[in-house]
């Protein structure tokens, strides 16, 4: 972030050069921007002095904005955090929430119109008015991806009232997990057809109960030399391997 803070609000002007809106483009706080360390400082501490931090730089950049509130003009906030009204399942926590940047939605200033932030990957309306949203990631990051449905928020202002539309991003690209024995693994990638203008991408999981290094190589060969369709990663697995480890 900018020592000065004006630097963090843009105006965003038609061809007639009038203001049509204002962004206040906030990136991703680090604890040395908005604070000094304190030695022998407990962890808890420190966690309460970014959150307090962050909020206190929204709430700063909410009063450089009056001068545009007073004429009507809409206003944006970004902001690339985690905001812990957000319930996701366990691999989505590990993935998106860590470290110290995390606050409550509460905490955004009155004054923004609309907040778009960017940190975890699906679309998601933080508010009941929507005006709080994560966009998500255009693609799926990983294959625990999946399931997601990605889409973009077009959000269209009437004075400073914003109209929200969410479309969905068509699927261009299948992504799919395999998991099975070797013989289910090669019925599957027979069976499949491709409906998408760009090759598919595949996980797959090998998995047998018993130990067998000729079919291993022959399950690897395979992987590794089958056509029209990229496999990003695999693994072939022994079930009585894991029971010995046990």
């Amino acid at each position: 972030i900018s020592d000065n803070i004006k630097d963090h609000i843009l105006e965003i002007r038609n061809q007639q050069n009038n203001i049509e809106i204002v962004v206040c483009a906030i990136p991703f706080i680090r604890d040395r921007d908005i604070r000094q360390s304190v030695a022998g400082e407990e962890h808890q501490d420190r966690v309460n002095a970014v959150r307090e931090g962050i909020s206190k730089f929204y709430q700063n950049l909410s009063h450089e904005i009056q001068i545009y509130k007073r004429k009507n003009t809409p206003i944006i906030a970004t902001g690339h955090l985690f905001v812990n009204d957000i319930e996701l399942p366990d691999y989505e926590n590990d993935l998106y929430v860590g470290g110290l940047q995390q606050i409550s939605s509460n905490k955004f200033p009155k004054e923004f119109d609309y907040i778009a932030l960017g940190h975890i990957h699906r679309n998601y309306s933080i508010n009941v008015q929507g005006t709080i949203r994560y966009s998500g990631s255009p693609l799926p990051m990983s294959f625990n991806e999946i399931t997601h449905k990605k889409a973009i928020n077009i959000v269209d202002f009437k004075n400073r009232i914003p109209d929200i539309e969410k479309i969905e991003i068509p699927k261009n690209r299948d992504i799919i997990k395999l998991k099975g024995s070797f013989s289910d693994i090669k019925r599957n990638i027979f069976n499949y057809v491709n409906d998408k203008p760009l090759p598919p991408w595949f996980e797959i999981e090998i998995i047998e109960s018993k130990t067998n290094p000729e079919l291993k190589k022959e399950a690897i060969d395979y992987l590794e030399n089958i056509k029209n369709i990229n496999i990003l990663n695999y693994k072939v697995i022994f079930l009585d391997n894991y029971k010995n480890i046990e």
